[in-house]
């Protein structure tokens, strides 16, 4: 479950974007724990168009960004690659 969207350094309290999301998901769903909390950058680029890198460190990875709201499908299309 997701989308407490924020702009990275205009919304200070993360902390506060996970307790909202834990909120709603409780009222609506009532889950005994949360087991995972992660945040991610929520980033456009400025042609619009996607970007696959390679990492910096020893293993070949590749990182995917700028996918807009599509990121949840086509960053898993970029696994596949």
């Amino acid at each position: 479950m997701g989308y407490q969207d924020h702009i990275v350094d205009e919304e200070l309290d993360t902390e506060r974007c996970t307790a909202l999301l834990e909120k709603y998901a409780r009222e609506r769903f009532n889950p005994n724990r949360t087991a995972h909390r992660w945040s991610e950058l929520y980033y456009i680029l400025s042609d619009g168009n996607p970007y696959i890198m390679k990492s910096s460190g020893k293993k070949i990875v590749f990182v995917p960004t700028g996918y807009d709201s599509d990121r949840v499908i086509f960053g898993t299309v970029a696994t596949h690659l």
